[in-house]
């Protein structure tokens, strides 16, 4: 099979579904399928480099500089290349892969990663229109509609006017192999922490942005802090970048004992990252599956995380995940997770197996490979 996995926008700082269809190009590669990746990859070449390195092909555009002539460009190799199937990043690109189902034999899948109310409710009633109209362009275009979890498909039957019956739900697929504990031993020396009075590490990982809540770390710390027995002993990790990180480094800055608040920014070993932290905590309530908390678990890493969106699924169902309802419930179960890690984590080996079990890359190409026919073909 030839496939094509088409990504709409490259954040510099990396998202959720840039990852996710990242490892499921790899995945489709392992299980032997031929691979090509489009998007304009000029605001982050590492993450190009990430895919050239799992032997994907990675086709390079500049949308926003010359639509007219790369759409065309694009339907030249469509119809050149012949690619069997089409998988894109959901509502945003499917105008263009719309206007070329006519000319090209491809098959079309449309896979939504986010909720729609993020993107589209804070624009009030025009909000409410654009996405029905990029619901009913998904509903023309694709084949195949898939969710990444059963919230995203809800929150997209709100806003658009898709059959319920169109609709596949795949979970995202996580790169195993890639997070299984080696344990870091100094955790201090990763962090720049060495003769400090830091014995814990607490972190967030993510889009530094509003919807993602970073801004909660404070109020938490401010609740572990006042634990006897924790304070002055907790440092706190913020990976990743975003619009919020400027404000959060000087709200920081203006803190007592500000040397708590770590700002490493984005990170390439990821995996080396989740073992530098004793337990990651997720403030975002809208998730439309989980992949920041799904990597700690499967790091052998705790994960609490605020109740809501996907999670409520996804890590409810997972060992040494966590939900909790507000900050203060947050700080009781970290505040158990740190004492409880000085005895080892009990529940890491079984949270990582159930990862792999519900959660694998494997799973998540098989799932693939059955939905959209492939296998028989």
């Amino acid at each position: 099979m030839r496939i094509l996995i088409h990504i709409s926008k490259v954040r510099p700082y990396g998202s959720g579904y840039q990852i996710m269809l990242g490892n499921l190009a790899s995945g489709f590669v392992l299980a032997g399928h031929s691979i090509s990746v489009e998007g304009d990859f000029q605001d982050n070449p590492t993450f190009a480099q990430t895919l050239r390195d799992s032997q994907v092909e990675v086709i390079q555009y500049g949308f926003s500089r010359k639509p007219i002539l790369e759409c065309l460009s694009f339907l030249r190799q469509m119809r050149l290349r012949h690619f069997d199937l089409v998988i894109s990043s959901g509502l945003s690109c499917d105008a263009r892969l719309g206007l070329l189902r006519p000319f090209v034999r491809s098959r079309l899948a449309a896979v939504f990663q986010e909720n729609p109310h993020t993107a589209y409710t804070v624009r009030g009633w025009y909000g409410r229109i654009l996405a029905s109209a990029h619901g009913l362009l998904t509903a023309l275009t694709c084949q195949h509609i898939v969710c990444t979890s059963d919230y995203v498909q809800r929150a997209i039957l709100r806003f658009t006017p898709i059959n319920r019956n169109r609709f596949l739900r795949i979970h995202n697929g996580i790169d195993m192999p890639a997070f299984m504990s080696r344990r870091v031993k100094k955790k201090d020396r990763l962090w720049g922490t060495e003769g400090s009075s830091f014995k814990y590490f607490v972190g967030i990982v993510g889009r530094i942005s509003p919807e993602k809540n970073p801004q909660l770390i404070f109020t938490l710390a401010d609740l572990l802090e006042a634990q006897s027995d924790l304070a002055g002993k907790i440092a706190y990790v913020i990976i990743g970048d975003g619009t919020m990180r400027p404000e959060m480094e000087q709200q920081a800055k203006l803190l007592e004992r500000s040397e708590r608040f770590l700002f490493p920014g984005s990170l390439e070993n990821m995996a080396k990252a989740y073992e530098g932290l004793d337990v990651l905590v997720h403030f975002c309530r809208s998730e439309g599956f989980g992949l920041v908390p799904l990597e700690s678990i499967a790091s052998g890493v705790t994960a609490v995380c605020l109740r809501g969106g996907a999670l409520d699924q996804i890590i409810g169902s997972v060992d040494n995940g966590f939900l909790v309802d507000n900050l203060e419930e947050m700080a009781r179960v970290v505040r158990q997770r740190l004492c409880l890690a000085k005895c080892g984590n009990s529940t890491a080996e079984a949270g990582r197996q159930a990862v792999t079990k519900d959660y694998g890359l494997e799973r998540q190409v098989a799932e693939y490979e059955r939905l959209l026919g492939i296998e028989d073909q």
